[in-house]
């Protein structure tokens, strides 16, 4: 093995970040009749479905018990679905990602999402079949990572938000960026971005100089 690839979902493999957050958001309306949502994911303590749901029915003083985040996680997935036709890969993402097993790599999916909405993104944008650690037993993002390496190394994690380069550098393994708005992940101390996964020998090259 010559290492572990992690890669987050949504802007990172499946371009998803506009019809995860209409359809997360439409959730909190049609069950729960909440509008009144701060959707800069950033000012929430966790940047997972799990742990903004819970902060969302905080802020409008309703119980986030287990069965209130299970209600809308529901309603979440069955709108996702309806949408499944608008989802599609990141360029290049699915032969980067059988490129990168050939190379000896080890591949995991870490995500922020419930798992259930995972998997609609993931085979909606041809790229199911692998392991998926998500948030469905953890509300931070670096135990999620944490459990995906399950003290396996060298690392290196794909992904497209701060919050994905936070749970890298908190986790002590590599960063590489992708996505349309990397100038952010620069600004924050990533090396390595990319836009998508069409140069392919210049990523494994990243991997192999960021690598922890």
């Amino acid at each position: 093995m010559r290492g572990v690839a992690l890669f987050d979902i949504d802007g990172t493999l499946t371009a998803t970040n506009e019809v995860d957050r209409d359809c997360f958001l439409a959730a909190f309306l049609q069950e729960f009749a909440i509008t009144d949502i701060d959707s800069d994911w950033l000012g929430y303590e966790q940047t997972t479905d799990r742990g903004i749901t819970a902060e969302i029915l905080r802020r409008a003083s309703r119980s986030e018990s287990e069965e209130e985040l299970a209600r809308h996680r529901r309603r979440f997935v069955d709108l996702l679905r309806t949408c499944a036709q608008q989802i599609r890969p990141i360029a290049g993402a699915a032969p980067f990602l059988d490129r990168v097993e050939r190379e000896g790599w080890e591949v995991a999916i870490v995500t922020g999402a419930w798992s259930d909405s995972a998997r609609v993104k993931l085979e909606a944008a041809g790229l199911g079949g692998r392991e998926v650690v998500s948030c469905d037993r953890f509300a931070a993002r670096a135990d999620i990572v944490r459990c995906a390496l399950d003290g396996r190394h060298p690392a290196v994690l794909f992904g497209d938000a701060l919050w994905d380069l936070r749970a890298a550098q908190e986790v002590g393994i590599g960063f590489i960026g992708i996505g349309d708005k990397t100038q952010r992940l620069v600004d924050a101390g990533a090396r390595d971005v990319f836009t998508d996964y069409r140069d392919g020998k210049a990523i494994l090259d990243a991997m192999e100089r960021c690598a922890l």
